[in-house]
């Protein structure tokens, strides 16, 4: 993993992050540790048993709603997407992730 001090950071760096829990976990300790990270997969995600255990490093959930994955594709996708910051530096603090709606966005 990498460490904060070695991290380089980069304007516009954007990654489509997995949907699927196995490889989507250890991708948020990673990316936290590093620096804050905005990651964007299912809005499901935050009102699940599994996200708890991500509570001390979330900070901020932004709704955005269907994505369209492909360009000039006809459709969007099927599932709801949103934002998600995650923090290592917030770790330890009890703090509930503030919560944006497609509204105030």
């Amino acid at each position: 993993m990498g460490k904060r001090s070695n991290f380089k950071r980069r304007k516009n760096d954007l990654y489509r992050t997995p949907f699927d829990p196995v490889a989507l976990h250890p991708l948020i300790n990673h990316f936290a540790a590093m620096a804050p990270t905005w990651l964007l997969f299912d809005a499901d995600w935050a009102f699940t048993l599994q996200s708890a255990k991500f509570r001390p490093l979330w900070r901020r959930y932004v709704a955005v709603g269907r994505v369209k994955w492909i360009a000039g594709s006809a459709n969007t996708g099927k599932d709801n997407a949103a934002w998600y910051l995650f923090d290592q530096r917030c770790r330890g603090y009890h703090r509930n992730p503030e919560f944006v709606g497609r509204w105030a966005a």
